[in-house]
């Protein structure tokens, strides 16, 4: 599968419109309309705002494989922390690191003090 039809697959999936796609990613709907039929490529200036666009990585959308994670799976309170975390602003994400950095601090001197004893 190339990238023109990753694009158009992915449009089809998440039901956005070939006239919105090419609003959001700047690019005139005649080109968009041109990598469909003339199996044209997008310029390498918009694949970044394609990816971000289409919510895909760059390896996906170049390749049509996702690259493997070396980051363990999340459980669901993991998932549910960074649900909300994406959504706080860039200060109050900065509070909750400190705090939760103390916390995990607080927690390794009652582990020390339990281990002396």
């Amino acid at each position: 599968m190339t990238v023109a039809e990753r694009i158009f697959r992915i449009l089809e999936e998440k039901k956005i419109s070939q006239k919105a796609f090419s609003e959001a990613v700047g690019a005139n709907e005649k080109t968009v309309s041109a990598w469909r039929s003339r199996g044209t490529k997008p310029s390498i200036d918009l694949i970044v705002p394609i990816a971000k666009e289409l919510n895909v990585s760059l390896e996906y959308l170049l390749t049509g494989e996702e690259q493997k994670s070396s980051l363990p799976e999340l459980t669901e309170n993991e998932q549910a922390i960074v649900k909300v975390f994406k959504d706080l602003t860039d200060t109050q994400q900065g509070e909750i690191i400190g705090r939760a950095k103390a916390m995990a601090e607080q927690n390794d001197k009652e582990y020390l003090r339990k281990e002396s004893v």
